[in-house]
């Protein structure tokens, strides 16, 4: 019994000592890099030649080419790329939908991806971005009626 007690605590101790912990808080040691920052792009998949019918008014940003995209119940979802960086590409999704008078629900980046939600003329959804390359960024549109 005594050596089942020594060996738990020596596991415990071990897990405990694993985890660890650092007193660098700056960004940089927090927030990793993902693999694809600064790789350059390989050619792009071409456009679409068809895809799911939009709402009327949706907009769509010059940079994005749509690859291809499908029906899933309700929900259309579209999927291509954005010819900018993800900070570009967040900005220029986040102003074209206000622009086309949808309301921003929610809105975060992170050092590799993005989200846009939003909601009006009677659809809800969210654009999805995550930087694939050197100046390109994958765009996963879903848009849902409301």
């Amino acid at each position: 019994m005594k050596r089942r007690l020594v060996f738990l605590a020596a596991c415990l101790l071990l897990a405990t000592g694993a985890c660890g912990s650092s007193n660098d808080k700056s960004p940089a040691a927090s927030t990793p890099t993902p693999a694809v920052f600064g790789q350059t792009c390989t050619a792009p998949k071409p456009a679409a030649k068809k895809l799911p019918k939009l709402p009327s008014g949706f907009p769509k940003p010059d940079a994005v080419t749509y690859t291809s995209g499908s029906k899933a119940g309700p929900s259309t979802i579209l999927y291509g790329y954005y010819a900018l960086d993800l900070t570009e590409a967040h900005t220029g999704w986040a102003d074209a939908l206000k622009g086309a008078g949808y309301t921003i629900t929610h809105e975060e980046q992170d050092p590799a991806d993005a989200e846009v939600n939003f909601s009006g003329d009677q659809i809800t959804g969210q654009v999805r971005l995550q930087e694939s390359c050197k100046g390109r960024s994958l765009v996963t549109v879903t848009i849902r009626p409301d």
